[in-house]
């Protein structure tokens, strides 16, 4: 349901600005007891946000920096948490060039370490839309959501060093020494904690938490200027769960209890919603126990009644993931089920032509794709095409592997 609201067109640019703003953290504030009622409010990106030209911010302090998967639109599943406690987080907007970079410093407590900052770094034109929490009741931060095409690649720029009183380091930290960042497939440190980008790879969306709040409103009005026009900018009061120690206990849970009720073709697209991204996942973690359960018997049922269905219901789950939109699984299964099981036919291919799936092999995580219509060939035509695959190998944004990798 959309509904608009026509603020007039009377005032000026600057009182209107203040008017977007002060009616974006009462629907922020008041949205938290009504969560179901507000949800999402869309501004004017023409009139809801100064004009301010600035080609360049830097050393922008975050008070932490947040992955997970919206589980609706007003939840937030938190896979993963790095705060300001063990990390030195800063961010530089790059407005002209259009790209994020969010520097990651660990805080060593250990005695041997190295000088090591890494960079995440996000393309404007990544970003699908940006969810702002800043309700007047708030303690202490702004939080930004970004809602991204693709999981940031991973940086890291590393010195030669020994320890805390080495020559170099000092030497490095003053004059600021070793530009160049190399890809990297992990960050962090033993003393701390070791993130791969297989932990991260089935996230979609950032969470960036400022304290500075004024400083945060003019980063979303030169943001508002450099993103795409189809970038959506939103308020919502949204409520931050965290299930990232969860998720693959109950991937394991739903795994165990589906595998013997279906076969190899409905088993891979149950797969395919799976290593698309934790949305799906998160969800089920969510769900209170009886009504996990009374998903996963209707799955079961699906199976018997029309498997084929079933597996056609799951690859559109799981396009829905990939194209980014907000689903609530636990509704749409049953609805989508029914819409196929009327229409649900076999699939038919040319003569000389057998369908194989498809996958992407990435560094955080394999992607499992509907099947395609594929000429046959010898190999094809000595082994069973039914448990064919064709592996593509790419870097984490789905283009050409790079060279440092």
């Amino acid at each position: 349901v959309f509904c608009t609201l026509a603020l007039g067109y009377s005032t000026t640019v600057t009182e209107m600005c203040r008017l977007y703003g002060a009616l974006a953290r009462q629907w922020c504030t008041v949205g938290v007891a009504s969560s179901r009622m507000l949800q999402w409010l869309k501004p004017n990106r023409d009139r809801g946000f100064k004009r301010r030209v600035e080609p360049y911010e830097h050393e922008i302090g975050l008070h932490s920096l947040s992955f997970g998967t919206f589980a609706g639109l007003s939840i937030f599943a938190e896979s993963h948490l790095i705060g300001s406690r063990h990390y030195e987080l800063k961010c530089v907007f790059k407005h002209d060039e259009r790209t994020l970079e969010i520097h990651l410093t660990p805080r060593h407590v250990c005695s041997n370490y190295e000088i090591d900052e890494y960079q995440l770094s996000i393309p404007y034109g990544s970003i699908l839309r940006l969810v702002v929490n800043d309700g007047e009741d708030r303690a202490g931060t702004t939080d930004i959501f970004l809602h991204v095409r693709a999981l940031p690649l991973l940086y890291r720029r590393e010195s030669r060093s020994s320890g805390p009183d080495d020559d170099w380091l000092l030497l490095a930290v003053a004059l600021k020494r070793d530009p160049m960042f190399n890809r990297s497939l992990c960050f962090g440190c033993s003393c701390l904690l070791v993130l791969h980008s297989r932990d991260l790879g089935g996230n979609s969306v950032l969470k960036l938490s400022f304290t500075d709040r004024p400083k945060a409103q003019k980063i979303l009005e030169r943001l508002s200027w450099r993103c795409r026009r189809s970038t959506e900018f939103l308020y919502s009061p949204v409520e931050t769960s965290a299930v990232g120690s969860q998720l693959k206990a109950t991937r394991e849970r739903l795994d165990a209890r589906l595998m013997p009720h279906l076969r190899y073709p409905c088993y891979y697209a149950l797969h395919a919603v799976f290593q698309q991204g934790n949305d799906a996942v998160a969800q089920m973690v969510l769900l209170k126990a009886s009504v996990f359960e009374a998903f996963v018997q209707n799955l079961i049922e699906f199976a018997r009644n029309n498997e084929g269905a079933l597996e056609q219901t799951l690859f559109s789950i799981r396009a829905a993931i990939e194209d980014r939109h907000v689903i609530n699984l636990h509704s749409a299964v049953p609805e989508l089920f029914e819409k196929f099981r009327v229409t649900y036919a076999p699939p038919r291919v040319p003569p000389g032509s057998c369908l194989v799936r498809r996958v992407f092999v990435t560094s955080s995580r394999v992607f499992f794709l509907p099947p395609n219509v594929h000429c046959e060939n010898r190999v094809l035509r000595q082994f069973d095409a039914e448990y064919a695959l064709r592996v593509s190998f790419r870097d984490d944004h789905l283009q050409q592997l790079s060279h440092t990798l």
